[in-house]
Formats: structure tokens, sequence, C-alpha cells
């Protein structure tokens, strides 16, 4: 199993921030549907509105791998990278026990 955080900074505007969440909504529910996702949840800070989390767990490192090969990651990401104030911060994550 493959567990993945990424943090998005979204630009500080307020129509920017609404249609990075309108396709943020779209990824997540397109993702979900994928063959070995297990978890995928996005979050919206309470403290910080620009602030997205998303969680990710994946059955194995070929499900992720095919994820960012699916049409709707990749327009995701071309439609969405003009709304990031910063570059998306992606983490893989290992359980300490």
């Amino acid at each position: 199993m493959l567990t993945v955080t990424a943090l998005i900074h979204a630009k500080r505007d307020t129509a920017m921030i609404d249609q990075l969440r309108d396709l943020l909504q779209t990824l997540l529910t397109e993702t979900r549907k994928e063959p070995g996702c297990l978890q995928y949840e996005i979050f919206q800070t309470e403290r910080d509105e620009a602030m997205f989390i998303v969680q990710e767990k994946w059955a194995s490192e070929e499900d992720f791998n095919a994820h960012s090969s699916q049409l709707h990651f990749t327009m995701f990401v071309t439609l969405a990278t003009p709304l990031f104030a910063e570059q998306l911060e992606v983490y893989r994550l290992q359980p300490l026990a």
C-alpha cells in the first residue's frame, strides 16, 4: 500500500480559490473510480482558505503511477497549476510502526 499527501497553496484570490475548489471536486470524483484507489480525500483548511490537502491511499505503486497518467489528472494539472501560489508539495508517507 502507498500513502501520499499533497499540499496545494492557491493564489489568494477568491475567484481562483473557488475555481481550484471546483477542479479539485472533479478530480476527487473521478479519482475515486480508479482501480487501486483505496482512499482519496481533499480538505480545505479552516485557518487558510487558500490551502488544500489531498490524502491518498493506493493499493500499489502501479495504481498510483497509473493515476498520474489518467486524463482527469493530467487535465487537473494543466488547468490548476496557474492557480497555485507555489509549487505543489507531494509527500510519500511511511508508517512509524
